[in-house]
């Protein structure tokens, strides 16, 4: 008579859990960069589109003439105030981190009697400073924000059409 060994019974539970501890900080790493490459898009875009609404409304509004004599602390806050109301509350106060403004003279379209008339033309660089959302870029770059620098040229549309529609590409780093 021979006895039969019992067969030993092998628990599945828990087979899953080794893969599982490599996979899985793969794919939350992944999905933490997801994010925040949406968010640095997104902030991006909401900054250039608020900056060239606001400069197209400046241009098209018939405002240009009368900026001449605008000192350029009104100008400043008068792009502020614009990029905040074109970004429909998507863009905060604090987001703007520096708005500079750079004039021109340049020469106008219109001929005076006495020689061309010269018109002025801003330079209006904005950095827009965005906190980054998760906490792996915090950990790898070391600090909580990324800025993206925005220009745009301001000029009269009849003066140089080239020059007013020029947009300088944007160029980013962190802060």
């Amino acid at each position: 008579m021979s006895r039969a060994r019992p067969r030993l019974r092998r628990h599945q539970a828990g087979a899953l859990a080794p893969e599982a501890a490599l996979v899985l900080p793969v794919v939350i790493t992944a999905a933490m960069m997801a994010i925040e490459l949406a968010n640095i898009g997104l902030s991006i875009h909401r900054g250039r589109t608020a900056l060239q609404q606001t400069v197209t409304q400046l241009r098209e509004g018939g405002v240009l003439p009368r900026l001449a004599g605008v000192s350029d602390a009104q100008l400043e806050l008068r792009l502020r105030q614009g990029m905040l109301a074109a970004a429909d509350g998507k863009l905060r106060p604090a987001q703007i981190a520096s708005l500079a403004i750079e004039r021109f003279p340049v020469p106008g379209s219109v001929a005076a009697p006495a020689g061309p008339q010269w018109m002025p033309a801003w330079r209006v660089t904005v950095d827009v400073r965005q906190a980054f959302v998760t906490v792996l870029p915090r950990l790898v770059i070391g600090n909580g924000a990324f800025r993206y620098r925005h220009q745009q040229w301001l000029a009269d549309p009849q003066g140089d059409a080239d020059a007013a529609a020029t947009q300088a590409p944007g160029s980013m780093k962190t802060t």
